[in-house]
Parts: structure tokens; C-alpha cells; sequence
């Protein structure tokens, strides 16, 4: 057991630990592993956050270690104390024989305190648990691997399938693999087919598992392109050599074959044939595509391009025009001759012209202003 400060003068006693399903593993075997805690069942009824531990690895992998649902808490008793008890599990796999280890690990809990700074309010305090490294022994595997082993460990079983039963000569086909069973699924390569000769093999396109690659039980799914270069009545079945880590033995797991109808080519004799229909697979990961080039375009020289900076010349004009058109518009109707303010002027100017003691034509030509 150990003690940690949780806050506000609280000092909790804990256990927290690794744990492995097996105190051995061979090299590459994948098996389940979990951190397990143990905290006051007072102190866990505040935790708001049980934490993703962040934790070292010498000489394994594994995937994050994540807390099981906080229904999933158990109450045990230690010391007479009750203790809350959660799991974090996931699993795990040595890269290498001889002592790996993973850990030490830190795991940060978020709780809820009450802190009094003179009036009462509610708070969050972060506890930081300690845990331990585990060890243990890795073996490697044992000699003697036969051909095909290309580091499967586990228990697994092999199904093939096909949409398409029955083709014309020189027609291609798409295969759907499934691999069943328990071990290293994220890390398997693609079983083989047993028979290759009269067949062209594509490069097989292995499918991502999602939220359940975490799982050690499960399925591994691939995409498989053949083209049969000869008349075919089946499709032969396909072999996964692996490693059975419990009785230390190498086995095979083999598909049925796949029966299939297989019809003469209707085309001329000589007549060039094309490539293959395409298979239910990303184009990117098909190979043998051929692309046509035009070799006129890699020799005839390109037009003579315009001055780099003629784009900029084309727009400085056209700002230059529109500052233009804007001072015109402002000028304009200061330029232009009102005609009612013209002959005013001429009025008055007629006014100044009469003499002074002419009071008659003065006051005639006042009226008519």
C-alpha cells in the first residue's frame, strides 16, 4: 500500500499495479493485461475523472490503458477498510526475448473537495498515484519454423469468399479472407495462396480494425486480387502458418476451396488483350496499370511567356483609371455653366450700366430682376 496527499489535509492510502494474464510470454505473443487501483470508497465517491495512466515500456507495446466504466467499480475490503477497486485493461505484446518490463506509471485523478477561505465553496483537486514497473520473462520462439511462418501468434482459422463464381478467360476475381481467432490480429500479414502456379497475385490490402483492434479476440480482414492465366475449375486454398504459444507448436490454418465456372475467351486468336476488369480493391494499391505517354509533349518547346511583371501592369492601369473617373466626378459640376446664374450676371451687369440720375429706367430695370 501506498499514501498520497488527495488535498485539504487528506492522506489516502492506495494500491495500484500492473497486472499480466501470464508471468511469461514468448516474443510477439500478445496477452491481456490491466492496471488494477484500490482507493478509499469515500475518496472514489469525488473522483470526477479516474485518468488515462501515462506509462514507460521497455521491450513491449501495448495499447493505452483505459478505465473500465465507473459501474464497473467493485468494493473490497483491506485491512477492514472498504476500498474501491477499478480496472484498467488492455494488452500487451514483448519486442524482443529475454527481461521487458512496462512501467513505472503515473495515473492523475480529478476529485471534488470542499475549500473554506472563509466561506465554503466547491473546488477540484488533482491526486497523482504512483505505479510500480512490472517485469517479467519473454521467450523466444522456439526453431524449427516452417516455410510461410511470418510471425503469427495466437489460435486462428482461415474462411475465403468470392462474389463472382463464374468469369470469361482473362477476367480477374476479388477475395474476401477472414481470420478468426485470438492473438497478434493487428500484426498479421495475409494468408497465402497454397497453389500459385497458372495464377497472377496481386498485393493483398489489409482492412483497418477499429475501436476492437484493442481486443485480443477478434477478426482480421483482407482483400485479395488473383488472375487466373490459365483455364481454372477452383480457387486453391489459402494458408496461414502460426505459432500456438499454448502447446508451443507451429500449425497451419487452411480455407476450403472455392469452386469456380470458368468460360473460353470470345475474342479472336492473336487479338491483344487488355488488362484485367478492375478489382474490388483502391485503385492506388493495384499494380501493372500502364499509363500512355505522348512523346511530341516532352519535345516540342513551350510558348514564349509574357514578362512576369505584366499582371501587375494590367492592374496598377486599372486602378489608375478608377482614382481618374473618381477626381472627374468630383470636379465636373464645378466646370459646368449654369444658365440661370449666367443671365443674373448679365442682368446685373446691365443694372451697373444705367446712369444714377435715371431713376425711371433704374427702377424699370429693378422690376424686371
Amino acid at each position: 500500500m501506498s499514501e498520497v496527499d488527495a488535498g485539504e489535509g487528506r492522506v489516502i492510502r492506495y494500491y495500484a499495479g500492473f497486472h499480466t494474464a501470464k508471468p511469461t510470454a514468448y516474443e510477439g505473443e500478445t496477452m491481456p493485461a490491466e492496471i488494477k487501483i484500490y482507493v478509499p470508497v469515500m475518496f472514489a465517491r469525488d473522483v470526477l475523472d479516474w485518468g488515462v495512466p501515462e506509462f514507460e515500456r521497455d521491450g513491449v507495446t501495448s495499447w493505452r490503458f483505459e478505465p473500465n466504466d465507473r459501474r464497473d467499480i467493485l468494493e473490497a475490503y483491506i485491512g477492514g477498510q472498504p476500498y474501491a477497486a477499478l480496472a484498467y485493461p488492455s494488452n500487451l505484446a514483448p519486442s524482443r526475448s529475454g527481461k521487458v518490463a512496462i512501467g513505472p506509471a503515473t495515473l492523475r485523478l480529478t476529485s471534488r473537495v470542499i475549500i473554506n477561505e472563509g466561506f465554503l465553496r466547491q473546488g477540484q483537486q488533482e491526486t497523482f498515484l504512483q505505479i510500480p514497473k512490472l517485469e517479467f520473462d519473454s521467450m523466444p520462439l522456439p526453431p524449427g519454423a516452417p516455410d510461410g511462418f511470418e510471425n503469427a501468434i495466437g489460435q486462428f482459422t482461415i474462411e475465403s469468399g468470392t462474389v463472382k463464381t463464374e468469369l470469361t478467360e482473362g477476367e480477374s476475381l476479388a477475395i474476401n479472407l477472414l481470420v478468426r481467432g485470438r492473438g497478434n490480429l493487428d500484426a498479421l500479414k495475409a494468408p497465402k495462396l497454397s497453389e500459385t502456379n497458372g495464377w497472377k497475385i496481386y498485393e493483398p490490402i489489409s482492412i483497418p480494425r477499429g475501436d476492437e483492434r484493442r481486443m485480443i479476440s477478434g477478426i482480421a480482414t483482407f482483400h485479395q486480387g488473383l488472375l487466373p492465366m490459365e483455364m481454372k475449375a477452383m480457387i486453391p486454398p489459402f494458408r496461414l502458418v502460426y505459432f500456438d504459444p499454448e502447446d508451443a507448436t507451429y500449425k497451419t490454418a487452411a480455407s476450403e476451396p472455392i469452386p469456380i465456372i470458368m468460360l473460353p475467351s470470345t475474342k479472336a486468336p492473336g487479338a491483344a488483350t487488355g488488362p484485367p476488369p478492375a478489382l474490388a480493391m483502391p485503385i492506388e494499391r493495384m499494380n501493372d496499370i500502364l499509363a500512355l505517354v505522348t512523346p511530341k509533349h516532352l519535345t516540342i518547346p513551350a510558348a514564349p511567356a509574357l514578362p512576369s511583371w505584366t499582371a501587375h501592369a494590367i492592374g496598377g492601369l486599372a486602378a489608375l483609371l478608377l482614382i481618374l473617373k473618381a477626381a472627374w466626378m468630383r470636379i465636373a459640376p464645378g466646370l459646368r455653366k449654369d444658365p440661370v446664374r449666367e443671365r443674373r450676371n448679365q442682368e446685373l451687369s446691365t443694372l451697373s450700366k444705367i446712369p444714377a440720375n435715371d431713376d425711371v429706367a433704374l427702377l424699370k430695370a429693378a422690376g424686371a430682376y
